[in-house]
């Protein structure tokens, strides 16, 4: 599994995602009807964000303090510069992790969905970005409920540049 290649297909969504959220803000804060309590775009990329977080304090052994969700609830449109530092702390800790560090578990517990388990590092890293996967694909499918063409987040097109 080649970590530093999937991060670099998230970083790359990640951006135009970013870009093409710039300048519509009102998308960002406008609710959609979901079973999630995830119901706007900017709660989507704050959990996804928060998550990210989380799951590297469990890979670092470190508390992850306040969850982000809470910490920018009155700022939503925050989440960017929150998420630039947490993924910066996320591709640091990806660059310097050796084999035996990657491949050491970790403990984790879902209290929500009344699950515990061991992961090793490179699974938890694998999870954040396929875990936010997951969420740009959620987003993406909201912009088209919402009239908008979303950028193709395809890996192919992505990693080439031609993505539009």
């Amino acid at each position: 599994m080649d970590l530093l290649r999937i991060a670099s297909h998230s970083n790359r969504a990640r951006e135009a995602l970013r870009e093409f959220l710039a300048g519509r803000e009102t998308l960002v804060t406008r609710p959609f009807e979901t079973t999630s309590s995830f119901n706007t775009i900017a709660s989507l990329l704050a959990h996804s964000a928060g998550a990210e977080e989380r799951w590297l304090a469990r890979a670092r052994g470190v508390d992850a303090g306040e969850r982000l969700e809470a910490r920018i609830a009155s700022s939503p449109l925050s989440v960017w510069t929150e998420w630039d530092r947490i993924r910066a702390v996320t591709m640091e800790f990806l660059g310097c992790s050796d084999d035996a560090r990657l491949d050491s578990e970790v403990e984790f517990e879902l209290a929500q969905w009344q699950t515990k388990g061991r992961l090793t590092t490179r699974e938890v890293l694998f999870h954040v970005f396929n875990h936010e996967n997951y969420h740009r694909g959620q987003i993406s499918m909201v912009l088209q409920q919402f009239g908008e063409d979303p950028p193709n987040f395809d890996y192919p097109l992505l990693m080439s540049g031609s993505a539009r």
